[in-house]
């Protein structure tokens, strides 16, 4: 079973190396990390790029500032898993974070036209 993580940031250099350190560092061996930057200016897109020039499992898409919660539906659109996780870049406030990313991302379903067994995946999370 393949796993795909689907991680959407935006200016994160200052946390963006020790979470694909801790990602590539899972023993499980069919992970894919799927990473759409939203619209970084601060080093993140080449930092992500080297590490998917370094990682054959890494995929980095770049493209405009959407917000969170539409970043992650064009992570969705172009996302082919087996097993989805969703993985906010919200390193040091992500509870605070979790409840305003799910209540946004479930304001985007009603609608968005993407995979909603997706969708509903995600929100159990």
């Amino acid at each position: 079973m393949i796993v795909q993580i689907l991680l959407s940031t935006y200016n994160g250099t200052k946390y963006i190396i020790p979470l694909m350190e801790s990602l590539l560092g899972q023993d499980y061996p069919h992970m894919e990390i799927l990473v759409r930057d939203d619209g970084s200016n601060d080093g993140t897109v080449e930092l992500l790029r080297e590490y998917a020039a370094n990682h054959t499992n890494i995929k980095v898409v770049t493209g405009v500032n959407l917000g969170f919660a539409r970043s992650f539906f064009k992570l969705l659109e172009i996302s082919s898993p087996t097993l989805l996780i969703i993985l906010p870049f919200v390193i040091k406030t992500m509870y605070g974070y979790r409840t305003r990313f799910l209540e946004q991302l479930s304001s985007c379903a009603a609608t968005h036209h993407g995979p909603q067994h997706s969708i509903s995946r995600a929100l159990q999370w």
